[in-house]
């Protein structure tokens, strides 16, 4: 199993985090916003999506996905899929299916249209849903998560949806909330998504969201555009990480213009 590959200079509770790359896939039905984060033990991509429905969106999007997974990483397929804005509800994504991975956790909106975050796991990885299903609020934070328990250690992946009309204090203390329900020293987390906070410039938010994170060891990672237009170039989309645990990550974008982000 590649998830056990680590590399042989490392020992084996040092996992690091060694490559981003932004990827879009776009057809008649949505665009794919998809960013890929590369461990040495696994691979998990990050993704952003904008769907128009079809009555076929489940069947055709999981032959989509499933496609452009495998001709893209045919040497090292990945293990974990996170989506932002998924637009779908809790009976359509119950009933998503894109061998060979198994739906870890997610989250619909009931009120508004579009939002929903979700996690795909490889069958390979033994993993256990968190709910916090109380913890969301739609536009103000949408979150899902999972643990992924490995023999020596074990990672928290964290999907987040925050609309830029969304209530930030609320989200901010609803954030810290779930990190002080879930943080230990030894628990790896990744939390990723769209925050619709630029971190390209210094903003009142985004010190705040620093502060917090920075409480619980989490730090940002993109220093690069997610979202360019002709007025503008901001980095909204972000990956927070422990640094101490993920020694000697690197991170890169690859834009390629199909959508309004690349990450």
């Amino acid at each position: 199993m590649i998830l056990f590959v680590l590399q042989t200079d490392s020992c084996i509770l040092r996992i690091s985090l060694t490559q981003i790359i932004t990827l879009t896939v776009q057809d008649c039905f949505k665009i794919w916003r998809i960013s890929i984060l590369y461990c040495c033990s696994f691979l998990c991509i990050l993704a952003h999506s904008s769907i128009a429905f079809g009555s076929l969106w489940t069947f055709r999007n999981s032959l989509l996905i499933k496609r452009h997974l495998f001709i893209l990483f045919s040497e090292n397929v990945p293990h974990i899929l996170c989506f932002t804005e998924h637009h779908l509800l809790n009976d359509e994504i119950n009933s998503l299916y894109i061998n060979p991975y198994n739906l870890g956790t997610s989250y619909c909106r009931t009120k508004h249209k579009y939002g929903g975050v979700s996690i795909l796991v490889h069958e390979s990885i033994s993993f256990s849903p968190i709910d916090l299903s109380n913890f969301c609020y739609e536009q103000d934070i949408e979150i899902c998560a999972v643990k992924l328990h490995f023999a020596f250690t074990t990672f928290c992946i964290l999907s987040v949806y925050r609309a830029p009309t969304g209530n930030f204090l609320l989200f901010l203390s609803t954030l810290d909330s779930i990190l002080g329900r879930l943080f230990t020293n030894s628990l790896n987390i990744v939390i990723c998504g769209d925050f619709n906070i630029n971190y390209l410039g210094d903003s009142t938010n985004k010190l705040k969201l620093d502060s917090l994170l920075a409480s619980y060891n989490l730090h940002s990672t993109v220093d690069f555009p997610t979202r360019i237009t002709n007025s503008s170039s901001t980095a909204i989309d972000n990956i927070f990480i422990n640094k101490h645990l993920n020694i000697g990550f690197s991170i890169r974008s690859c834009p390629n213009g199909l959508s309004d982000h690349d990450a």
